[in-house]
């Protein structure tokens, strides 16, 4: 009973502190990829290609960088010379990915289409948001490891707690079942006693034979109880 109570606190307190978990790391992890990509919207129609001074907005996002990268057949086009063989890599990665929105080293990218078979890949280089998600998400795996440690304490004390009164009901019934038992093989040895006495001196009875039957039936009985008891 107290191993059912545990596990059922165990489990229940558990899917609970994981749900909260991964509810706030999807969060965090979504408003971080989809406020870039709302950024990366708004830049439409300008031009990111080109080296450029940033603007205020840029500076308060910590974005070290922004390229736009066409991609088609696998190959990796850009207007400027500043794309590195890295960023080319990821272009083309990203491309083959079944994911438009993401993350990819220190990069944050969106696809588009391009044409018929082509795709345009936007990326945002921003290490430190890279780093704050990658400790949010580190941060609430740590809250959730903890957390379950203390569901393990507070389960244990509960199943214990819920469990007392039941144990000790049960060792009251067992001590009274031993108790009883004992107390009842003291008048059955002086009745089995007696019947004897009474045969060695009226010879065969058929009454004093009931009697001795009974005796032995309760005896076994009460060994019955004893056994019970023990185990």
């Amino acid at each position: 009973l107290r191993k059912k109570i545990f596990w059922i606190i165990q489990i229940s307190l558990s899917v609970i502190i994981l749900g909260i978990i991964i509810l706030f790391t999807t969060f965090s992890y979504r408003n971080t990829i989809t406020s870039s990509t709302m950024f990366m919207e708004r830049l439409e129609g300008k031009k990111i290609d080109e080296p450029r001074e940033f603007s205020e907005e840029i500076n308060d996002r910590y974005i070290e960088g922004i390229y736009k990268i066409q991609v088609n057949n696998n190959n990796a086009i850009s207007k400027t010379d500043d794309i590195t063989d890295e960023i080319r890599n990821y272009a083309i990665k990203v491309s083959n990915s079944s994911f438009d929105e993401r993350y990819i080293g220190n990069y944050i990218y969106k696809v588009g289409k391009l044409g018929i078979i082509g795709k345009e890949v936007t990326f945002i280089e921003s290490e430190n948001t890279i780093k704050q998600l990658k400790t949010t998400i580190i941060v609430a795996f740590v809250i959730g490891v903890l957390g379950l440690i203390i569901i393990y304490i507070i389960a244990k004390r509960i199943s214990n707690t819920i469990v007392k009164p039941v144990e000790n009901s049960f060792e009251k019934q067992k001590q009274f079942v031993s108790d009883a038992s004992h107390e009842l093989k003291t008048p059955l040895a002086v009745i089995e006693a007696n019947a004897d006495v009474l045969e060695s001196k009226v010879g065969n009875n058929k009454w004093i034979t009931y009697i001795q039957n009974e005796v032995q039936s309760m005896n076994k009985l009460v060994n019955d109880l004893l056994v019970l008891a023990r185990m």
